[in-house]
């Protein structure tokens, strides 16, 4: 038995229906918490862009997976479906999906005070611009558009 089946039988994951008015308040959150992210890297207050883009991350993947028709319990269980239902597929790149639990170990790490380094840092953001970015295509959202790229000069 695959992770996901395991999450369905032990109700980690359950059936839910995606409405539009939910899928685009996760979006628009997950927009907000990565301008959020994007405004502390420029100020260099690099542990608040780990957790704002670790957030921004997986309000889009919990996006995703409730379009899919599921809602998660935590961060194993939201990976399992998300794997099943866009990476298997080919709809997402693994690579995202790997970044994203680094990027929550991370945040765990700041938690417990750990401090971030620039480029590490960088890292997480993009991931985090990569996956939201993605998650707008996949949902086609009426009105909501994916994040405008970052200039050169503002790229981490």
């Amino acid at each position: 038995m695959d992770a996901f089946d395991s999450c369905i039988r032990n109700g980690r994951l359950k059936p839910a229906e995606a409405t539009e008015e939910a899928l685009s308040k996760e979006i628009r959150t997950a927009l907000e918490e990565l301008a959020k992210a994007r405004s502390c890297y420029r100020d260099s207050r690099l542990e608040e862009t780990v957790v704002q883009s670790y957030f921004a991350m997986y309000r889009s993947c919990k996006s995703l997976l409730l379009s899919g028709g599921y809602k998660d319990s935590n961060l194993y269980s939201l990976v399992a479906g998300i794997t099943k239902l866009y990476v298997t597929p080919g709809a997402l790149d693994p690579e995202l999906v790997d970044l994203l639990k680094i990027a929550k170990d991370q945040k765990d790490l700041v938690h417990e005070g750990a401090r971030c380094g620039r480029k590490d840092t960088g890292v997480i953001l993009a991931a985090a611009e990569r996956l939201l970015t993605r998650a707008c295509e996949l949902l086609a959202l009426p009105g909501i558009a994916p994040p405008e790229a970052v200039s050169e000069g503002e790229a981490p």
